[in-house]
């Protein structure tokens, strides 16, 4: 290339980060020498400096400097040939197929990917599955080789890079069918157990699980590992606990509050139970925030300071964990967070103050990386879940409808942001013009009422709801039901177990911290 090209990032390619990007597309250039033409700024990205783990989007222009000619790529190992044979029984069982995915009911005995002593597996196969299209498929997920079942395939770079973030962030369920001796008595639940492999014929003895547990530290360097992950989950643990005020952006959190798109999952909810299996863990597991300290205060007051409201602490001013002094701009927002520290008994449990949390974490997160915290929270819009409707059963779709509609009606009249809806799990892209329009709603918030709408729309999974929330067009109950609907619908079909319960209630409670906290800021 002997010239300065603009080139602009293509819907198929998606999201993902720029190095990535070059790495597709200009193969011969390597990362040390895009570090430095990123560093003296002769690539950028819609016209500003960027750095190589920056995340790019469909529709980005990058400015893309001469480079020098693309050197022959060195002979690789030649793979074993795919048998003619392998490839039609591939295209035999495909499911179903679109412009954005291809699934497969994967027999039993072939592998996903390769290894020692495997050359027949699917990963070999995925060229006979290109229907005409230019690109590769891609792999997203596996099955163990000896299990049947069906193989999700994306077709090309967006579909793998949705498909993976939805599996990573487990807003896509898996259901797996087991053939059990007997019939479990119990429908729904966890098992808490090692799993044992047993002989066709055998019966497993009821101590195998114990022993194979045992067994899971019997080797020194197994057990040396397991120790040292022990040991940074603690520290991990006390890191957190010894916040008040949650990360922008944590994985730990987020995974709390993780609210996916389940019209899939639950259109199949009266036809199908779950067993949840789980690792067995070594200690109790805690929320973020739930470690305290002694109480060595007599009392706690709101005072009025410069710059609005403050707390004392036996007449001295709270200061947040970064150690800023803890200012907001309504006495009725100060005197409600005095209360939850003058209702701590023996031992100030941060876990119990939502409203301190939310304040320092404006004063502390929000207001250094506020960029940040708008687009994240600007992000949902692409992917709402008001957006995404079942097709199945009738009555869900009934309710969706019902109970989401008007909330999208109500945007488009409050933000004139029109958004598109769909059925099922294949992403729907949304006008840019629409996402603007959110991204100004979003911007346009101080620090305090914006840390509130992240936590709202973190929690609700939807940016439609969480400002629904936030300018009191529906109330905190009422953001909670519909955010919850496909949940609700599943355990009225199901029931809901203990765990499931924990984590709505937790839910629900940080969405009415939330509205409360921009409640008293309008208070002023």
């Amino acid at each position: 290339m002997t010239g300065v090209e603009t080139v602009t990032v293509r819907p198929e390619d998606g999201a993902g980060r720029l190095d990535r990007w070059f790495k597709r597309h200009y193969p011969g250039l390597s990362h040390g020498r895009l570090e430095k033409l990123l560093r003296t700024g002769q690539i950028r990205v819609d016209g500003k400096r960027a750095h190589a783990r920056d995340p790019i989007a469909p529709g980005q222009a990058i400015r893309v400097p001469p480079l020098p000619e693309t050197p022959a790529a060195p002979a690789k190992p030649s793979a074993p040939r795919a048998r003619p044979q392998d490839v039609a029984l591939l295209r035999e069982t495909v499911l179903y197929r679109d412009d954005w995915a291809i699934a497969v009911n994967k027999p039993a005995g072939l592998a996903v990917q390769g290894g020692t002593n495997t050359d027949r597996h699917v990963d070999a196969l995925l060229d006979g599955l290109r229907f005409e299209s230019k690109e590769r498929p891609r792999l997203v997920h596996r099955l163990d080789k000896d299990t049947s079942g069906v193989l999700l395939i994306a077709r090309h770079a967006a579909a793998a890079a949705f498909f993976t973030r939805a599996f990573r962030d487990k807003t896509t369920r898996k259901i797996y069918w087991a053939i059990t001796v007997g019939l479990p008595e119990i429908r729904q639940g966890r098992i808490d157990l090692a799993l044992a492999r047993a002989v066709a014929g055998d019966r497993t003895h009821p101590s195998a699980a114990g022993a194979l547990r045992g067994a899971r530290h019997a080797d020194p360097w197994r057990r040396q590992i397991w120790r040292q992950r022990r040991a940074i989950g603690r520290r991990c643990r006390r890191a957190r606990a010894a916040s008040a005020c949650p990360l922008a952006g944590d994985p730990a959190s987020a995974r709390r509050h993780a609210v996916g798109h389940r019209a899939v999952a639950a259109a199949y909810a009266a036809d199908v139970g779950v067993l949840r299996v789980r690792r067995r863990r070594g200690g109790p597991v805690r929320r973020a925030g739930t470690a305290g300290m002694k109480r060595v205060y007599r009392e706690a007051k709101a005072r009025p300071v410069e710059g609005g409201w403050g707390v004392a602490l036996d007449g001295r001013p709270m200061r947040t964990p970064a150690k800023h002094e803890l200012i907001v701009p309504s006495a009725a927002l100060a005197e409600a967070i005095a209360a939850e520290w003058d209702a701590q008994q023996d031992d100030v449990r941060p876990a119990t103050m939502p409203l301190t949390r939310l304040a320092a974490t404006a004063i502390d997160r929000t207001r250094a990386q506020r960029d940040q915290v708008i687009a994240e929270t600007t992000k949902y819009a692409g992917t709402d879940l008001v957006c995404y409707r079942a097709d199945h059963p009738p009555e869900l779709v009934a309710r969706q409808q019902a109970e989401w509609q008007p909330l999208i009606d109500w945007a488009m009249l409050r933000y004139d942001a029109r958004l598109a809806v769909t059925s099922g799990i294949v992403p729907q892209p949304q006008s840019p013009a629409a996402l603007k329009a959110f991204a100004a709603a979003v911007a346009a918030q101080d620090d305090l009422r914006l840390t509130a709408l992240h936590a709202m729309t973190a929690a609700c999974g939807s940016l439609v709801i969480a400002l629904a929330l936030l300018e009191r067009h529906i109330d905190a109950a009422v953001a909670f039901a519909v955010s919850q609907l496909d949940e609700t619908f599943q355990i009225e079909a199901w029931g809901e177990d203990a765990e499931a319960a924990a984590r709505r209630q937790a839910l629900k409670e940080d969405i009415a911290a939330a509205a409360r906290f921009v409640q008293l800021i309008d208070a002023a």
